[in-house]
């Protein structure tokens, strides 16, 4: 489409033209997902579709057409970048709120060396005198840290699997490897996770 032609459409949706309005948010809506896509990480995205960020986007966007005053494409590129950038930070604020809420059961992630005790449970078993028992809320968000600092592919593998509760097989679609190769990955981060604890400890 010719930069005449989006000029055209710009003031036809001002005007109250509605099949202007949607043609325009169909111009731009790949460029949205494109956004959207960037401006979220892999961790929000595992639990939200850009898709969805984009939907509302156009939603705001055909509502409230009626108070965008630009009559260029770059001001309205300019106001679509903005309503898509709030719908990502309310997205990343409600994914944060909801990695509170989920504290505990990252600390419940199982050892793969099969002993039976989760990762939060050694932390509480090797600190058993009462200096170190006060300290356990902070070694807590210490192992959230580093479970954030792990590499993408392994703390996204480790959190769809303990805190998701996902299968091998889901894991494995998901990252489009096999399940050996899936569970090697959670195994790598699992030990990358271990290790870091440790040295966080020293």
């Amino acid at each position: 489409m010719s930069s005449r032609e989006t000029l055209e459409l710009i003031a036809r949706a001002r005007d109250g033209d509605e099949v202007a309005v949607g043609e325009l948010i169909a111009r731009y809506r790949g460029y949205l997902c494109s956004l959207a896509s960037k401006q979220l990480d892999s961790d929000v995205k595992s639990r939200v579709d850009p898709s969805d960020v984009v939907q509302q986007s156009c939603l705001e966007f055909h509502r409230d057409f009626h108070t965008f005053r630009g009559t260029e494409e770059g001001e309205l590129i300019a106001w679509l970048k903005q309503i898509l950038r709030n719908n990502v930070s309310n997205t990343i604020r409600r994914h944060v709120h909801a990695e509170k809420r989920s504290v505990e059961k990252e600390c419940s992630l199982a050892d793969s060396a099969g002993s039976g005790y989760s990762l939060g449970q050694q932390i509480a078993a090797d600190q058993s005198s009462p200096s170190e028992r006060a300290r356990r809320g902070e070694a807590r968000e210490q192992l959230e840290r580093v479970l954030r600092e792990l590499p993408d592919d392994q703390g996204e593998a480790i959190r769809l699997r303990y805190v998701r509760g996902w299968t091998l097989e889901q894991l494995a679609g998901h990252f489009d490897r096999s399940e050996m190769a899936a569970a090697g990955l959670l195994k790598r981060g699992l030990q990358t996770l271990r290790d870091r604890m440790g040295t966080v400890r020293q």
